[in-house]
């Protein structure tokens, strides 16, 4: 399916089912953090070179989240490689967390199109749906968005100095967004503001 066609008829096609079926609409996404990860400016008085303090070691911490339109944000973090049982792990998460029948949209990672993954959905049809965003368009995601400030928090500057401060790190700035209630925010810009809509 291509953007116009997503923007014009696919998603409306979510949409409609998801008000018969009494289901809420997620947009999901997988993140990864690197330890060496540096965003934004430095300063120091002129004929000084900025530097940016690091612990020296490399590591990174890697994660799944999906957000709604109500700013509902669920994720899960882990240190090991994004693989089917990672995202069926997760998938059973968002089942914990809600009781109403969930239709998650995610982009065409062929993690998400795999064959385990196809059996445990089909396992559990009653409850989620998976679909997916065209190909190549993250910019219709809201969650790439959540990717974007979580990058942004984790590289200003803090000195991480292992792969459990990282996960930390992370997990603060999500349960941040959540307790504020800021997870609808990210569906304000204008390439998202399709999904905004009732």
């Amino acid at each position: 399916m291509k953007k116009n066609q997503w923007l014009e008829v696919g998603y409306s096609d979510i949409q409609r089912r998801a008000q018969e079926e009494n289901a809420k609409i997620f947009f999901g996404d997988e993140a990864g953090f690197q330890s060496t990860d540096n965003r934004g400016r430095a300063y120091k008085r002129r004929g000084k070179t900025p530097t940016i303090d690091k612990s020296g070691s490399r590591f990174h911490c890697n994660m799944v989240c999906a957000v709604n339109r109500q700013g509902t944000l669920i994720w899960m973090m882990f240190l090991e490689s994004f693989t089917a049982k990672v995202f069926t792990e997760f998938l059973s998460m968002l089942l914990s967390k809600e009781e109403k029948k969930i239709f998650l949209i995610m982009d065409n990672h062929g993690i998400h199109r795999s064959n385990n993954v196809q059996k445990w959905l089909k396992k559990h049809e009653e409850r989620i749906g998976l679909y997916f965003l065209p190909p190549y368009s993250p910019e219709l995601n809201p969650q790439e968005s959540v990717n974007q400030d979580l990058k942004s928090y984790v590289g200003s500057f803090q000195v991480i100095r292992s792969p459990e401060g990282l996960v930390s790190t992370v997990d603060h700035r999500l349960t941040e967004l959540q307790d504020e209630h800021r997870g609808g925010n990210f569906y304000h810009g204008n390439e998202v503001k399709y999904a905004s809509q009732k």
